[in-house]
């Protein structure tokens, strides 16, 4: 067995504690222990839980003793850097709006101008 990673728990008085695993490169749920007052067997008297951020511990996902904890996920610390994206730009309501002027100023261009004066008229 690999005891990289082994930890011992060491119980003074019966309660609730809460193991985070701190890793630089992954991440490891949080975990509630419940100690009961009986004379401490390891594993007898003694539960582990998740523990959800929202609602304390989650009792449905109960783990086995002793524990083998597994990453939930890898610790990303830099945003991938995003391609160049021209549709992005074109879906600007200011492209959009500046687009529409030049499409009408070309428009009118082409207008004669004997019809011009006439709508003007």
């Amino acid at each position: 067995m690999d005891n990289v990673g082994a930890f011992a728990l060491q119980v003074n008085e019966p309660g609730a504690y809460k193991l985070e695993v701190q890793n630089m490169n992954y991440f490891f749920e949080p975990v509630v222990v419940e100690v009961y007052a009986e004379d401490f067997l390891p594993g007898k008297n003694m539960k582990a839980f998740l523990f959800n951020m929202k609602s304390g511990k989650d009792v449905n996902v109960r783990l086995a003793y002793p524990l083998h904890l597994e990453p939930s996920s890898r610790n990303q610390y830099f945003e991938a850097e995003q391609p160049f994206n021209v549709w992005a730009y074109a879906k600007n309501p200011f492209v959009i709006m500046v687009g529409v002027m030049l499409l009408m100023n070309l428009m009118t261009k082409g207008i004669d101008p004997e019809e011009l004066k006439k709508a003007q008229a």
